[in-house]
C-alpha cells in the first residue's frame, strides 16, 4: 500500500505533500510530520501506526486525509483494507498483514510482468519535421497524464492519461533531458544554453521560469529532480570530462562528482529521495549515488542500459542492444528475470510508468515509431 501510495504523494509533489502534513497535524507533531527523518509517506504511516491513530485493516483517517487531495490515494487504501481483511479471512499471521501495508519498499519478492496492451503515435500535425519525430524523453504526472520531449521538432507534447494528444508548447535550443518537478510542473534541460525550462502543465503547457546552469562542467545533459534540487548530467566534450551536478531552484550549482577520460557517468539520471540512479550504456551498467556523491552501488545489466525509472518501488532498466526491460531493486539486486522481452528493431529508447493505471510507457530508438504500452502485473 505504502509504496503506490508514495508514487501519488511525496515531497517530490510540493503541494500535495502540504496538504498531506497540515490534514495530518492534529494527530503527529511538528517532528514527526517535518523531521529530517521524514523522506516519504512511510515514515508518516509508521508514526500514525505508533501512536495508535491507524492499525492494519483500520485506516479512517488517513483515508479521510488523503481523500480529500487525491481519489487515487484513496482507492490505494480502500484496496489495501479488502486486501487485509481477506488475508485476516485466510488466517494469516501479522507480519504478512504488515508486509501488505508498509512492504518491503525494494520489494524484492515482487518480480513485475509488462504485458502489451495498445500503442499510439506522438506525432501531431503542427510537426515540421515530416514522417520524424523523436521521443528523447517521457514522463508522467501524478494523475497519469503523459508529456513525451519531441527532440526533431522541439516540443513537449501533453497527453491525456489515455494517450489523447492535449497541447504542445515549442521548447527552445536542444532539448535533452525532462523531469517532473511536482503535480503542475516539468522541466527540459536545454544543451545550447546550459538553461533549465520550467513548465507548469494543466490543460496546456506554458513556460514558466528558466534556471542557468553555467559553462563550468559541460554542456547539459540529462536531468532529475527530487528533494528541491535537480540533478544534472554534464559533458565537457573539450576537455572529455564529465560531470554531476547538484541545481537548487535558485541557480546555486554543487559538484558531485567528476570524471577525466571519457569516465561514463550515464546518459540517464532518474532522482529519488536522497538518492540517483544513472544508467551507463558504455558499461552497462547502472550507478546508485547519494546527493553528496557516495557510490552506493554498481550492478551490471544486460548490453546498452539506457531508459530508467521507478516502478512499484522497483528500477526498470532499459537494454537497448537486447529489446528488454530488466528490473532491479533499489538496493541494486537485480532479478532473474526481464519485464519485457523480445522486442527487436527498433528498440526501446526511453520508458515511464502511469502509476494509477499501471502501464509501462516505451518509446523507440527510431524516429516515427509510435510508443507502446505494458500493462504491469
Amino acid at each position: 500500500m505504502v509504496n503506490k501510495l508514495m508514487d501519488i504523494i511525496s515531497p517530490n509533489f510540493p503541494t500535495t505533500w502540504t496538504l498531506l502534513l497540515n490534514a495530518l497535524s492534529p494527530y503527529l507533531g511538528n517532528e514527526q510530520l517535518h523531521g529530517q527523518s521524514v523522506t516519504d509517506i512511510s515514515n508518516i504511516c509508521r508514526s500514525l501506526m505508533a501512536k495508535q491513530i491507524i492499525s492494519y485493516g483500520s485506516y479512517d483517517k488517513l483515508y479521510t486525509a488523503v481523500d480529500d487531495i487525491d481519489s487515487n490515494a484513496a482507492v490505494v487504501i480502500s484496496s489495501a483494507v479488502a486486501s487485509i481483511q481477506a488475508l485476516i479471512l485466510e488466517g494469516k499471521t501479522e507480519g504478512d498483514v504488515s508486509n501488505e501495508v508498509i512492504g518491503d519498499r525494494s520489494d524484492k519478492t515482487l518480480p513485475i510482468k509488462g504485458v502489451y496492451c495498445t500503442k499510439f503515435s506522438s506525432r501531431i500535425i503542427s510537426d515540421t519535421k515530416e514522417g520524424s519525430y523523436m521521443v528523447q524523453r517521457m514522463v508522467t504526472l501524478p494523475n497519469d497524464r503523459v508529456i513525451v520531449l519531441d527532440r526533431d521538432n522541439t516540443k513537449l507534447k501533453l497527453f491525456s492519461s489515455e494517450y489523447k494528444f492535449m497541447h504542445s508548447v515549442c521548447v527552445s535550443g536542444f532539448p535533452v533531458g525532462l523531469t517532473v518537478v511536482d503535480e503542475s510542473t516539468v522541466a527540459v534541460s536545454d544543451e545550447s544554453t546550459n538553461c533549465i525550462a520550467l513548465y507548469t502543465v494543466h490543460n496546456i503547457v506554458n513556460k514558466s521560469a528558466s534556471i542557468q546552469c553555467g559553462r563550468e562542467g559541460g554542456y547539459l545533459m540529462d536531468i532529475s529532480y527530487s528533494n528541491h534540487h535537480f540533478i544534472c548530467l554534464k559533458f565537457n566534450y573539450a576537455d572529455k570530462v564529465r560531470t554531476i551536478e547538484r541545481v537548487s531552484m535558485t541557480g546555486q550549482r554543487e559538484t558531485v562528482f567528476k570524471g577525466q577520460e571519457w569516465c561514463d557517468i550515464g546518459y540517464h539520471v532518474i532522482a529519488r529521495e536522497n538518492r540517483f540512479y544513472t544508467t551507463e550504456c558504455v558499461r552497462d551498467t547502472v550507478r546508485c549515488m547519494t546527493y553528496d556523491g557516495k557510490v552506493l552501488w554498481k550492478r551490471k545489466t544486460p548490453f546498452g542500459p539506457m531508459g530508467i525509472t521507478v516502478v512499484r518501488g522497483t528500477l526498470c532498466v532499459v537494454a537497448l542492444t537486447k529489446g528488454v526491460v530488466c528490473q532491479l531493486s533499489l538496493d541494486g539486486e537485480r532479478y532473474d528475470h526481464q519485464v519485457i522481452q523480445g522486442v527487436t528493431k527498433p528498440y526501446i529508447y526511453c520508458i515511464c510508468y502511469q502509476s494509477v493505471r499501471k502501464r509501462l510507457l516505451v518509446s523507440s530508438s527510431i524516429p516515427g515509431e509510435p510508443i507502446k504500452v505494458y500493462t504491469i502485473s
